[in-house]
């Protein structure tokens, strides 16, 4: 009787930990399948995002500016075309709070995430950089 109850136990211990498993990989899967617009489609749809949270992908424009504390940012985001190449002149002014990724450049292809503010700015809460040899022809 005690062999019983107690491979009960294990069993029910077995699931709850496979429910949990499935669970977080159920939601790891959520979190990294994102859409990222790109500049001229974030600028298509900001009416329709309205404060939603949303990526987009860009390329940092010269003359970016950083606190001397490194923890503010103010910089535009130029729009990049599917092959890598910057194309119409598309860009959104990102303002970002936090801290600034090490190879942060100009140049450099990142992605932000935030919500775009009145005024037609956008707030970012992430700056993620590429890796450059990501974009490296081979």
């Amino acid at each position: 009787m005690f062999t019983a109850f107690k491979n009960r136990k294990v069993l029910l211990g077995g699931i709850i930990i496979g429910l949990a498993i499935i669970f977080l990989a159920y939601m790891g899967f959520q979190g990294g399948n994102s859409y990222y617009f790109t500049v001229a489609e974030a600028l298509e749809q900001k009416d329709n995002v309205g404060q939603s949270q949303v990526r987009i992908q860009g390329e940092v424009a010269e003359g970016f500016l950083s606190s001397g504390a490194g923890q503010n940012l103010t910089f535009t985001l130029l729009h990049i075309d599917d092959d890598g190449a910057q194309s119409e002149p598309a860009s959104i002014n990102v303002n970002y709070t936090g801290v600034i990724p090490n190879n942060f450049e100009a140049g450099r292809h990142v992605v932000v995430e935030g919500r775009f503010a009145d005024g037609g700015s956008f707030t970012a809460t992430k700056v993620i950089t590429a890796c450059a040899s990501k974009y490296e022809s081979a």
